[in-house]
């Protein structure tokens, strides 16, 4: 296995400028390799130990300097389904670059539910220097980081998303969820459509308003072992919905839930990590969401 250390021969390059190289590596190990997702490490990389010392996502031009593209295939020789991740860095200048590629093991136990079964990229989609544009012309993106000018994303992903925030599942999207890790409680969950470009941006406030009208509080919040929802009339419907998503936007719980109009929805949290969740409210085909954060 090849390993890098010098971040000077390194140059940044849009996210699917190394699908190629990283195809050619890919079908070495499978067959019927198709690729099913894309995304850098934004600036948190503490989780997944790389033989890459790169720099991660430039937030001004939408570009980094390593991408990991993940393939779905079967393991050759064997009818066995796996899903492998490819890391890619370019070597050159930003006019002529050399595309290196490896595989890369990346430990995270969240494919089954980050990533849509049986989704396939399609040949061209929204890139990520154009994503990235999108979300800076947002107005609740340029509010947002104007009052959290530090704040940064984990990861930066483009995926058919089976739990998407803003659009419906299924669907394309790029997903950043922007948060100062000074100020967890201030969080922005902005999503790009991956095929028309549609850019939506929302943020979140950990603790809420109790009086907030025409939606729903969360108690207590921050939340340790469970949280409670609290309806106002204007939002209740005997037949609803609620889903938590973790800060990538994968949905970790959803269940249906038939109430009374004085009935309250308790959610358990036992066994989350600490950090920012989402909380997701569906009545009447409406959806409501709030962040909730956890700290055990």
């Amino acid at each position: 296995m090849m390993s890098f250390t010098a971040k000077s021969q390194f140059v940044s390059y849009n996210a699917s400028e190394g699908k190629s190289a990283a195809k050619k590596v890919a079908d070495t190990t499978i067959t019927s390799a198709q690729l099913i997702g894309i995304l850098t490490l934004g600036d948190t990389t503490s989780a997944i130990s790389l033989p890459l010392d790169v720099t991660f996502f430039d937030y001004t031009n939408g570009t980094s300097q390593g991408w990991l593209y993940l393939y779905r295939g079967k393991v050759k020789g064997k009818t066995t389904d796996t899903i492998i991740s490819i890391g890619v860095v370019a070597i050159g200048t930003s006019q002529f670059k050399f595309f290196q590629a490896l595989p890369v093991g990346l430990g995270l136990p969240i494919f089954d539910t980050f990533f849509a079964k049986d989704s396939v990229m399609p040949t061209k989609f929204t890139d990520s220097d154009a994503m990235m544009k999108n979300i800076r012309a947002n107005a609740d993106y340029k509010m947002f980081i104007a009052n959290e000018p530090n704040s940064k994303s984990a990861v930066v992903p483009i995926r058919f998303s089976p739990s998407s925030i803003f659009f419906p599942s299924n669907t394309l999207v790029w997903g950043l969820t922007f948060f100062d890790q000074k100020n967890p409680n201030s969080t922005l969950l902005c999503e790009v459509n991956g095929r028309t470009g549609e850019t939506k941006c929302q943020s979140f406030t950990g603790v809420e308003e109790q009086t907030q009208v025409s939606s729903f509080t969360i108690t207590p919040n921050p939340a340790k072992n469970q949280a409670t929802l609290t309806i106002p009339n204007e939002l209740f419907a005997p037949n609803v919905s609620v889903e938590l998503f973790n800060a990538l936007g994968t949905s970790l719980q959803r269940f249906s839930v038939s109430i009374n109009i004085t009935e309250k929805i308790t959610i358990p949290l036992g066994g989350l990590a600490d950090g920012v969740y989402f909380v997701r409210y569906t009545a009447n085909g409406r959806n409501y969401t709030k962040s909730l954060v956890i700290q055990n």
